[in-house]
């Protein structure tokens, strides 16, 4: 599965900072400068994970572009970032089931980090609810590009295991199998 994120903030600034640590850890990127742009790239590609501003006010803010989201698609994973949260936002969003709530107001160091966590954690989220789960991912690196064992190799592999109804004997003091 590509790892595409659509980013949303009115601050460029913070878009440019924020995708070039996303890039680094090899998520795909496109950024949107407002809430009415996201929306239309989000009708047109399917965004696994959305990182958003909550509130931009020369256009569509966070909160609604999260309704719309979960409407359209339920699994897409919402991570809300904000400088200029409210005491009510948090559970305004929980209802609207965003994913996860970040405070820019935290230091750049530590919500990079939060930000890189969440979103590992937002992917994950997205493939257990769509199963779309990249099976190769879950092997390790130096296995992937191996072609699968034959039959003669599993075999070679599996054949001194003892059998499940041997171990069930043993369990039950058994010792024939």
């Amino acid at each position: 599965m590509k790892k595409n994120i659509l980013l949303v903030d009115d601050e460029s600034l913070i878009c440019k900072k924020i995708k070039k640590v996303l890039v680094r850890k090899k998520y795909e990127v496109d950024i949107a400068c407002d809430g009415t742009k996201a929306w239309e790239m989000f009708q047109n590609k399917l965004y696994p994970v959305v990182i958003t501003d909550l509130r931009m006010p020369k256009s569509m803010d966070g909160t609604d572009l999260l309704a719309n989201i979960k409407r359209e698609s339920p699994t897409t994973q919402v991570i809300i970032i904000t400088g200029h949260g409210k005491e009510g936002d948090v559970i305004k969003l929980v209802n609207f089931d965003a994913f996860y709530y970040i405070e820019k107001g935290d230091s750049g160091t530590k919500m990079m980090l939060d930000l890189l966590d969440a979103t590992k954690r937002a992917f994950v989220k997205y493939e257990e609810e769509s199963g779309d789960i990249d099976w190769m991912e879950l092997l390790p690196e130096e296995m992937r590009n191996q072609p699968p064992p034959t039959l003669e190799e599993i075999y070679e592999i599996t054949k001194d295991l003892p059998s499940l109804s041997g171990i069930i004997n043993k369990m039950r003091g058994r010792d024939d199998e």
